[in-house]
């Protein structure tokens, strides 16, 4: 994997809303970009009550301002808008946004075609293990504030397919 997201839902730290599965989470007015993936996912597991905006700030501001319940996001969306509204004045001295429920995780790979030549790949996955190795990854996610995406565990590498 290149980068790890973690899709949950998150709540204010004050509100008394406690999530066991997801679907005790169908209760709850939840905020999701309009025709994200989260919007598809939970259109999907058929959540009566979303409230769907076209950004994801929007979400942020209408959860602190009490007009959702919940809200549901990646860990990496809901860092870069909760730095947003600290850099934009927000003072979270007496609410505090928190995850509240982890609903899955999803990794991104480099693909290649079938037909790629062994070395070609085995070439890239020693390039990508290098930068992971030495820092560059994490420094480069960092600079864009993305930390919470670095895949921690240990990297996978590549086999080649053997010929029968």
């Amino acid at each position: 994997p290149i980068v790890e997201r973690t899709f949950s839902f998150y709540k204010r730290n004050n509100s008394n809303i406690t999530i066991e599965n997801i679907d005790s989470a169908k209760h709850y007015k939840i905020g999701v970009m309009r025709e994200s993936c989260n919007d598809q996912l939970l259109t999907k597991f058929k959540f009566p009550k979303l409230d769907k905006v076209v950004n994801e700030e929007l979400n942020f501001k209408k959860l602190l301002a009490k007009r959702v319940d919940l809200i549901f996001t990646d860990n990496a969306q809901a860092k870069l808008q909760i730095n947003k509204l600290k850099k934009d004045g927000f003072n979270f001295h007496k609410v505090e946004i928190v995850q509240c429920y982890l609903v899955e995780k999803h990794s991104s790979y480099f693909a290649f075609n079938i037909n790629t030549n062994d070395e070609i790949v085995t070439k890239w996955q020693k390039a990508l293990d290098e930068l992971y190795t030495d820092g560059t990854v994490l420094n480069i996610l960092k600079k864009y504030n993305l930390e919470s995406l670095y895949y921690k565990k240990n990297q996978l590498t590549y086999k080649p397919k053997t010929s029968k």
